[in-house]
């Protein structure tokens, strides 16, 4: 799931924090590291925090400003999510006879509310919140390799790619039910910790493979969460996707409610990607 939040800056003048960095868009090659992260202390550091920023505008895509004591801000509309530094194994090229090296990959969820023509800027954090790197919306937009409503792809910038440890990717095949899975985990105090769930079935979901999941520790997937790694025996097996809900209707008035349960979705990692 992701979080949206709303973000003022004043018009005629440059905001701290609102300062943009725009860095070239570069792919990165990589010679796969020798020794694959195991810890969890090393998975995360595979973990990117990924914010997209946009105008707040009407039906018609105008900006709506606010003025606030006689002075006009802009506001901005954010979106969070969690994506994973990833690659593959080496691929062996029969063209020229030798190892292949692989791209580095970011790997993130596709539900992006801001991943329009109107996309101002995007910003990728490392756990512990420090900043990595600022591109234009153009320049995140020029980093999108693949996508299919469950899972995004891009090609990992130089600079957020040599400040995190790469996590290797997994094959699905071989995940069953009833196997234990660990979850990047962004906790309510802003925390990003890897919880322990259990894949309880496979299911489709929006015409994509996905696992349903049940926390075995009580956590519930909320909004931010979405596009944090999926990992079995180390390897990034999937992207957490959404929550589930428990609906509860009143007889006598109707009314409805939801409630999020320790169930959740995620989004199989595409064969493409699999090993």
């Amino acid at each position: 799931m992701r979080r949206k939040l709303l973000f003022l800056t004043l018009i005629g003048a440059v905001a701290a924090g609102f300062v943009l960095l725009l860095t070239a868009n570069k792919p990165i090659f990589a010679t796969p590291q020798a020794v694959y992260p195991s810890s969890g202390d090393q998975v995360l550091a595979g973990t990117v925090r990924i914010t997209l920023f946009a105008p707040l505008s009407d039906a018609q895509g105008k900006e709506l400003l606010l003025t606030v004591d006689g002075r006009l801000f802009r506001q901005l509309i954010a979106d969070e999510g969690l994506g994973t530094l990833a690659r593959q194994e080496q691929a062996w090229s029969r063209q020229e006879q030798a190892w292949s090296r692989q791209e580095l990959l970011i790997v993130t969820h596709d539900h992006w509310k801001l991943q329009t023509n109107n996309l101002e800027r995007a910003e990728f954090r490392a756990v512990n919140g420090d900043l990595l790197l600022t591109l234009s919306g153009e320049q995140f937009r020029q980093l999108i390799r693949y996508r299919d409503g469950g899972t995004q792809v891009l090609t990992a910038p130089a600079e957020v790619a040599k400040k995190l440890t790469a996590v290797p990717v997994g094959d699905s095949a071989n995940l069953a039910t009833g196997d234990r899975v660990s979850a990047a985990y962004l906790q309510e105090s802003g925390t990003i910790t890897l919880i322990q769930m259990l894949i309880e079935s496979e299911r489709v979901y929006m015409e994509r493979p996905a696992y349903r999941l049940a926390s075995l520790n009580g956590e519930v997937v909320r909004g931010g969460n979405s596009g944090g790694a999926v990992l079995f025996e180390g390897r990034l097996v999937g992207n957490i996707w959404t929550t589930t809900f428990d609906r509860t209707v009143q007889v006598a008035s109707g009314e409805s409610s939801m409630q999020p349960t320790t169930n959740s979705l995620a989004a199989k990692l595409p064969e493409q990607l699999g090993s």
